[in-house]
């Protein structure tokens, strides 16, 4: 039986979800990796979340997260991640502060 809005189209209150062809190629090795080395199966997406918050954990650098991830600038990057920075601060903020302390000692 077709749906509400033709063949096309699904009936009221439906929605269809269409991957995109290159979704599927590039998500298939990624998937297969994953069975063959006894892993569960994770969201593909959900990898960029993990890269940015590393880079940014280990860099600070906003705008190194917004290039690799790609976005056209900081401003998404720091939207999504900026919540990240009150404690890369503090971690900054603490090794400054024993390398201080270790140079008056020396």
């Amino acid at each position: 039986m077709e749906g509400a809005g033709g063949l096309d189209q699904p009936g009221p209150g439906l929605h269809r979800r269409r991957r995109l062809p290159t979704q599927s190629v590039a998500a298939a090795p990624f998937y297969r990796a994953l069975e063959q080395a006894g892993l569960r199966r994770v969201v593909l997406y959900a990898r960029r979340h993990t890269m940015a918050t590393l880079v940014l954990s280990k860099t600070r650098d906003l705008k190194l997260v917004a290039v690799r991830l790609p976005h056209a600038d900081e401003t998404l990057a720091r939207r999504t991640y900026g919540h990240l920075l009150p404690v890369a601060d503090r971690a900054t903020a603490d090794r400054l502060g024993e390398a201080v302390r270790h140079a008056v000692q020396h």
